[in-house]
């Protein structure tokens, strides 16, 4: 089984600018025989497909070491990202790890040696396109085999803009 999962207190999921959330995605790769190798990709993205809106920076997006029955050409993952329009040199609104030739050495699947993990962090930043009291959807999936497998995972967070003012003594 493959899921997004993250940290939040209650399972609720309400931001203001400058909090975050940090995710964990694990995926659960089928038994993959050698003459069926292919590429592995797993994007992370908080650019809403429905309408466009993002409201977050990606960061800190790592990819653990593969279980012990993955394998593939390279040691790492090939890793980039795609920055926000209009916000080139401080928002990351997709992250990107790709496995090239990937096979598992075990024919079986859901085993701890068949999983890839992936965190990152989801910060809320004061782009143009923030609204108060809106959805927005941190989104992170994988792809194998042209299609042939695709896992998706996706987490709602609604926006809180309202200034907290907080009264000291």
């Amino acid at each position: 089984m493959t899921e997004l999962t993250a940290r939040s207190p209650g399972g609720y999921f309400a931001m203001n600018k400058g909090d975050s959330y940090t995710f964990q995605m694990d995926v659960d790769l089928p038994g993959i025989q050698s003459v069926d190798r292919g590429k592995l990709a797993i994007e992370v993205f908080v650019l809403d497909p429905n309408n466009g809106l993002a409201g977050f920076h990606i960061c800190d997006a790592v990819m653990s070491t593969p279980g012990g029955q993955i394998v593939a050409n390279q040691t790492d993952p090939i890793y980039s990202e795609v920055a926000k329009a209009g916000y080139e040199n401080s928002v990351v609104e997709k992250a990107r790890f790709e496995l090239f030739e990937l096979h598992t050495d075990a024919l079986q699947s859901a085993t701890d040696l068949n999983q890839l993990t992936v965190t990152f962090t989801a910060i809320m930043v004061g782009t143009s396109d923030l609204l108060d009291a809106t959805d927005y959807f941190i989104t992170a999936g994988a792809e194998y085999l042209d299609e042939e497998y695709v896992w998706v995972g996706q987490q709602p967070v609604t926006s809180s803009l309202v200034s907290q003012v907080r009264q000291t003594e």
